[in-house]
C-alpha cells in the first residue's frame, strides 16, 4: 500500500524525523515515499476556495490562536490535497506525519 509521509521541508527535526519515518516503513515492505508539506508559506488557498465554516472548529482559531490559524490551514490543505490523491487514484493510501515509525509489514485485507 502507498504511503505518503508528510514533513516540513527546510525544518531539519521534521526532515530527520522523516527521513527514520521512511526508513521504517521501507525496511517493512511498504510502498513509501516523502511528501513536503503545505506550510503558510507554500499555502494557495485557491486550492480549495472554501470559506471556512461558520463557528467552526477552524475559524475558532481566528479569535482563541490567530497565530496559529495558518499553520491549521495548512494542516487542513495536506489532508485535503491527500485525499483528492486518494480519489484521484481510486485505491486506498495512508497519511503519515513525519513522526510515524513503521513496526510491521502490511497484510492486505478484504
Amino acid at each position: 500500500m502507498k504511503v505518503y509521509i508528510t514533513y516540513v521541508d527546510g525544518n531539519e527535526p521534521s526532515e530527520n524525523q522523516a527521513s527514520l519515518s521512511l526508513e521504517s516503513f521501507l525496511d517493512c515492505g511498504w510502498n513509501a515515499e516523502l511528501n513536503k508539506g503545505i506550510t503558510p508559506p507554500t499555502l494557495n488557498k485557491a486550492d480549495f476556495p472554501f470559506k471556512d465554516m461558520a463557528g467552526g472548529r477552524l475559524q475558532s482559531f481566528i479569535f482563541s490562536e490567530p497565530r496559529k490559524y495558518p499553520i491549521k490551514v495548512s494542516c487542513l490543505y495536506n489532508n485535503l490535497h491527500f485525499a483528492k490523491r486518494v480519489v484521484d487514484a481510486n485505491e486506498s493510501m495512508i497519511f503519515a506525519e513525519h513522526d510515524v515509525i513503521c513496526k510491521t509489514e502490511y497484510k492486505p485485507f478484504q
